[in-house]
């Protein structure tokens, strides 16, 4: 950061002044005085909802605090402890004003009254002398604060910094979300913020509770009990041993805030908030624990720093930084504590090695065990996470270390010459990779008790389908297909092949047996016949659609019997061939080459249409004959071709890392997957290496390296402590290893850093290696297909199903915003699972059935209009809509004064608009022809319309259900056996379910059906549960809907339980999300998805910038804006927690910078520029290498790397921010790139020009493969 100059205000003379002095509060304020401080001071210019919420729920928690400050009372509720007291320390060092030692109010541990005094006094008691230097740095520390400590705060905080106090308090109270944020202050007298906000868990024995509150959450923050890690409480609590035990352990939810905000390096003021009252080591207790003798001094602490303190050289931005650094310093001892326990818990309690469970444990205490644990990791992994991601962006965003380590990031440019600046980020870097770590080893263990729970379930497994058809790969097709045409016959007969595809080309077309097949064969005939007329395929018509479609695969196995019937070859050169293909390829390919001969006997090229007949009856269906189509291709195959793309198989991977100088085969190692994830490749032989200088368990060895995300500080960093060596330190080790561990590929020099020891790939063999197997796997690169496997160890059987409910938007009402957030999470939901191997079915399950469909029927018949109808349907059904609801009003909040007055509303529901509703809702139900008819034209007419609009979207669901489809006799089957399992009750004439009789009192009552008999929503969801498991057979089943739907979908799972389905209550997952609190002016009017879908073309229209800085690579067509505003829109989203809320905000749907949509879809644009007819030529196997070895260009490499990795997190979680932020990273980094080969002249430098498109094509393809992952199409002009 930049030395700070003060700033001169000429315009407020008041601006140093507290708010209670320089504010003068009318009537009104006056008698809620704590809400009008607050509320003057918080709220900014620009007032919004978001702030106004604030306000309210900040007043919330300061209720009383007024009294308690005013008077000098205790604020202290009932039944708090004092462990939770309100403890504070401030520290003003005014030189002009206090004599070298600090007053008695001063560096003493003082309650929530006596802050509010000292801050109160005034700070420049007289005016410096000429020439003396002010300085006046206030340093205020508050553990457990409280409503008076932060009215306290605001009642005489100077206005120039209420910004940095809005953040401070903002973040602390109300979200608990990391954030490490250096920036300038919006307001006019421009003074610098520095926020870190650092949410943690901690585990500890102390069972304290917080008595603080917040409205709408209770207690500010939450604790859990740990009890069940140890399920046999095998512990004597009785005595004092092990007082660390797992059966009296608490997590802690914890959250550390500061801000330190000023006008120059000798005028600003820091403020800690903390929470430390569960550890037994609290930073500030007693006056004894502190030492006022004088700055400096020893024994002296600073309690915001948890040390001593700094002397008066150093500038604000360097205890900023001690705090940041001494403070995940403690968050990853935490962190480590409670991996610790849940490893120790495993140990202790996990079935042996022949699946025994421990004696004293039950299988309910295994399955009560591993199901808490599960949930708790994944919570604390969460958080892990998210402090990673924000520690991770301040670093590469803002501090920006060069590739000599220094901070290039503009406001941190001058700290080189600081030395404990420079020691603290170090610090963070290191912090950052150890956090890295025990998320990985929390992983690990959740992975642990997943697979003991799957172990322990009792269920049958179901019959296994019919073998899937033959699963093939483009590399064994060109495999095939080079080697026979390799050794044909010197000359047979020219045979032109035709392939009859429709008309408009449609990827789904291309990605036909027929169209593969012929494509592919006349390739091969090109290759053998040296044409010089090479045919062509579009690129577009070989993405991902023809490589992972069902048809590829079925014709896959099929082409090589195609192929070799087609080319005449003798009976030796079939052996010859034969002979290599049983050595090549595996088992699935090598049962089709068995009917090569005689398959060939009976095809020859004077019976083409035999031939393909014959293809067909084997399982390759022809497209329809509407229209032929030629192919050409740039290139003909050959055994280049062939050696690249064999690094889709173990064997093809062995060879090409032979050629690259390395020890083959590739260690083998449990968990690793070389052939899905490329780290695990440099990991394997680092492991490899590693066992065999320490003599550990290969295992363990494995485990000891994790992944680094920190450019510059090694791609693979080894974990000296999880080597588990005993009497050996773990920085004597890192010292060994450093000198013993050899300088060959794939590893450059280690690098030792504390525990831990960093080692760099090396940059030749990383590119030798990734840009042919990015390549090469293409559109599936970063998935894992195997996942969707139902056994991992059949990859020809059959794949897991899952059903995908997202969007689902009631028919004939308006398209709601949650309506639009399901469909965003859901698509991504949806498309993560395809990719992972999993058979998808995306489901939206439109609202059509319902009392809400007959009130539609009574306004139809009022205000409906044939001729509004056929020219805007969905239009004209919404004003119908809205007529009749004006019109029913009245008789609502009839019915509900009187059932607020107790009284009988029976009644008032038997007439009017009620009765309408509710006979032709009965008329529906019991199958009217007219009724029926009705329905289905609103509802034919509400698919049409979304059909079109959610391909706008790029959205196509393969079913269009609803509560109008769940069958009659589901519904009887759910309704039967509720009554023999005695959970139905009739209570007032309808049918219900009181959970509170069947151990679920939070579930409450539910009507099942009502006293009319009509069916309700939570019937006809189980029913329909049925009917899909019978239709589809699913492994699971997924609801994306909205947080507010909890409730519905427990009682769904609690009823399929109690009804003895509960194999389909494990299947069911409810994906939830919170709301969308504030929407752009473009979309408060929307009613139709449309409508939205035009509001994103709207702002981005608006927001494009004119004259900006950085060229822009997109363009303004209609087209164009429409993508970029709808990626705007989706990254906006999926860049929250799907349970968080958050407001839309214009300036990010259109920013070209950072994590944002129209940022990367203008980085794939430029890619696409810049690689524009230069990919035709590329030869990976001849590709000079070493011109990509500079910095830039490895990390590059580096980032591609770790693709697979996140989209493996990603999955885990079905959380796309890990993608998204994955995404920046490396736009941010091949924008660099590529803005440093702009300024580079490339004349006559061919070879370097072929390498860096040959990087930049596999980067684009990542690109690709991320936006698709999340549902986004590509830009493409």
């Amino acid at each position: 950061m930049a030395a700070y100059s003060p700033v001169t205000d000429t315009r407020r003379k008041d601006l140093d002044q507290p708010l209670s002095e320089g504010t003068v509060l009318n009537d009104e304020q006056k008698l809620e005085p704590s809400f009008s401080y607050i509320r003057s001071y918080i709220l900014p210019d620009s007032r919004s909802r978001r702030w106004e919420r604030v306000v309210q729920l900040l007043d919330y928690f300061c209720k009383g605090a007024e009294v308690s400050l005013g008077n000098f009372v205790p604020y202290q509720l009932p039944g708090q402890s004092d462990q939770n007291q309100t403890t504070a320390w401030v520290s003003d060092r005014n030189e002009n004003n206090q004599s070298s030692s600090a007053p008695s109010n001063f560096e003493r541990v003082l309650c929530a009254p006596e802050l509010y005094k000292v801050l109160q006094q005034k700070r420049l008691r007289n005016e410096p002398t000429k020439g003396a230097a002010i300085r006046r740095p206030l340093r205020i520390y508050i553990n457990h604060a409280n409503g008076p400590c932060i009215l306290g705060l605001i009642k005489t905080a100077p206005l120039w910094q209420a910004q940095g106090f809005r953040e401070l308090l903002s973040y602390y109270v109300l979200t608990p979300q990391p954030r490490i944020s250096v920036h300038q202050s919006p307001w006019w007298n421009g003074c610098f913020i520095m926020h870190f906000n650092i949410p943690f868990y901690a585990i500890s024995n102390s069972d304290r509770k917080d008595t603080r509150t917040i409205r709408n959450k209770g207690e500010l923050r939450h604790r859990f009990d740990l009890s069940f890690l140890d399920p046999s409480n095998s512990m004597d609590v009785s005595t004092e041993e092990e007082p660390e035990s797992l059966s009296l352990a608490f997590l802690h939810e914890v959250t550390c805030s500061f801000m330190l905000t000023g006008r120059s390096d000798t005028d600003w003021s820091a403020v800690c908030l903390n929470e430390d009252s569960f550890d037994d080591q609290q930073r500030l207790v007693t006056d004894d624990e502190l030492d006022a003798d004088g700055l400096g001094q020893d024994g002296e602490i600073d309690p915001i720093l948890d040390s001593p303190p700094l002397n008066d050289i150093h500038p604000p931005r360097t205890y900023a930084l001690a705090f940041l650094a001494n403070q995940f310093t403690t968050v990853v001892e935490h962190q480590w504590d409670i991996e610790y326990q849940f490893g120790e818990s495993l140990e202790r309690n996990s079935p042996n090695s022949a699946g025994e469970l421990p004696e004293q444990l039950s299988a309910n205490d295994i399955k009560q065990w591993t199901r808490q644990s599960v949930n708790r990791l994944e919570m604390v992994r969460n958080s892990i996470s998210s402090l990673v991601g924000e520690l991770g962006r301040f670093l590469e965003l803002q501090v920006i270390f060069g590739e000599d380590d220094i901070p290039r990031g503009p406001l941190f440019r001058s700290v080189v010459e600081d030395g404990l600046a420079m020691k603290k980020l170090k610090s963070l870097q290191g912090s950052r990779t150890d956090l890295e770590a025990i998320e990985r080893a929390l992983e690990q263990h959740q992975k642990r008790f997943e697979r003991i729970q799957s172990e322990r379930r009792d269920e049958t497994a179901e019959a296994q389908h019919e073998l899937a058809e033959k699963i093939g790969t483009l590399t064994r097709v060109s495999i095939i297909l080079s080697l026979i045409t390799l050794v044909s016959p010197a000359t047979h007969l020219p045979l032109l092949v035709r392939c009859h595809v429709k008309a408009n080309r449609t990827n789904q077309a291309c990605g036909s047996p027929g169209y593969c097949s012929a494509a592919v064969w006349q390739c091969g005939e090109d290759h053998h016949r040296g044409s010089n007329h090479p045919r062509r395929l579009p690129r577009h018509h070989f993405d991902d659609s023809y490589a992972s479609g069902e048809a590829f695969y079925r014709f896959n196995g099929n082409l090589a019997v195609d192929t070799a019937g087609r080319i005449g070859m003798t009976p030796s050169r079939h052996r010859t061939v034969n002979q290599w293909l049983t050595l090549a390829l595996p088992n699935a390919l090598l049962r089709t080459i068995a009917a090569w001969h005689s398959w060939h006997s009976q095809t020859n090229h004077a019976t083409q249409p035999a031939a393909w007949a014959a293809l067909e009856s084997q399982g390759c269906p022809l497209p329809q004959n509407q229209g032929p189509v030629y192919f050409r291709f740039d290139n003909h195959l050959s055994p280049l071709f062939i050696a690249v793309m064999a690094t889709c198989t173990v064997n093809g991977l062995q060879d090409l890392l032979g050629k690259a100088g390395l020890d083959t085969p590739v260690p083998d190692f449990p968990g690793g997957d070389i052939v899905h994830n490329p780290q695990d490749i440099f990991r394997a032989y680092l492991a490899d290496t590693l066992q065999k200088l320490v003599e550990v368990d290969r295992a363990v060895a494995y485990d000891a390296i994790q992944p680094s995300n920190m450019t510059g500080m090694g791609d693979l960093v080894i974990v000296s402590p999880r080597l588990r060596l005993k009497d050996v330190k773990p920085k004597d080790l890192v010292s060994d290893l450093a000198h013993r561990l050899p300088r060959s590929p794939p590893f450059a020099c280690p690098i030792p850093d504390g525990i831990h020891l960093r080692v760099l790939s090396s940059p030749n063999t990383l590119s030798r290696l990734l840009l042919p197997y990015v390549h090469d796997r293409g559109s599936s690169y970063g998935y894992d297909a195997s996942v969707g496997l139902v056994d991992t160890k059949a990859p020809e059987g059959p794949r897991k199903k899952v059903v995908v409910e997202f969007s689902s938007p009631n028919m004939a009402s308006e398209f709601q915003v949650s309506h639009l957030r399901s469909a965003l999470i859901g698509a991504y939901v949806a498309n993560i699972h395809t990719g992972m191997g999993w058979d998808v079915v995306k489901m939206n399950y439109l609202g059509d059935w319902g009392k809400q469909i007959g009130l539609l029927a009574a306004g139809w018949q009022r205000f409906g209009s044939e001729e509004e109808f056929q020219k805007a349907p969905l239009q004209h059904l919404l004003q119908v809509n809205h007529k009749i609801e004006e019109l029913f009003k009245p008789e609502q909040e009839e019915c509900k004064s009187a059932k607020a007055e107790g009284k009988d509303a029976t009644e008032i529901e038997s007439r009017g608009l009620y009765a309408e509703r509710d006979v032709f809702f009965k008329k529906m139900e019991d199958k009217d022809p007219e009724a029926i008819a009705l329905w289905q034209r609103f509802r034919d007419a509400t698919v049409e319309d979304y059909k079109a609009s959610y391909a706008r979207l790029g959205i196509q669901f393969d079913e269009y259900s609803g509560e109008s489809q769940v069958s009659a006799e589901s519904i009887q089957e759910i309704e039967v056996a509720l009554k023999e399992k005695g959970v139905y009750e009739e209570h007032e004439g309808a049918w219900t379910i009181d959970f509170s009789n069947h151990d679920a009192k939070g579930l409450s009552t539910a009507v099942v059906r009502y006293r009319n008999g009509t069916t309700s929503y939570l019937l006809r969801d189980l029913a329909a549960v049925l009917d899909r498991y019978k239709a589809h057979s699913f492994d699971k089943m997924i609801y994306v809907v909205a947080m507010e739907q909890e409730m519905h979908f427990h009682r769904v799972t609690k009823t399929l339980e109690l009804i003895g389905r509960k194999d389909l209550a494990d299947k069911i997952q409810h994906v939830p999300f919170a709301k969308i609190t504030g929407l752009l002016d473009q979309f408060k009017d929307a009613q139709l998805l449309s409508d939205y879908i035009d509001g994103c073309r709207s702002v981005m229209q608006a927001g494009m910038p004119e004259d900006a800085e950085d060229p822009v690579f997109v363009t303004k067509t209609d087209q164009s804006l429409e993508s970029v505003g709808l990626s705007g829109l989706f990254i906006q989203d999926l860049n929250h927690k799907r349970t968080t809320s958050y407001a839309c905000d214009a300036k990010l749907m259109t920013a070209f910078e950072g994590e944002t949509g129209a940022a990367i879809q203008n980085c794939y644009a430029r890619l696409l520029a810049t690689l524009d007819g230069k990919t035709n030529d590329i030869d990976y196997e001849n590709l000079d290498y070493s011109q990509l070895e500079t910095e830039d260009y490895s990390e590059v490499l580096r980032i591609m790397a770790q693709f697979p990795d996140t989209t493996y997190a990603s999955f885990k979680t079905l959380e796309p921010t890990a993608v998204i932020i994955y995404l920046g990273r490396l736009v941010d980094q091949v924008m660099v790139t590529l803005d440093d080969d702009d300024e580079q002249d490339w004349t006559d430098r061919e070879e370097a020009t072929k390498a860096r498109m040959a990087l930049y094509e596999n980067a684009r393809q990542v690109l690709e493969n991320g936006l698709r992952m999340l549902g986004l199409s590509p830009w493409s002009g």
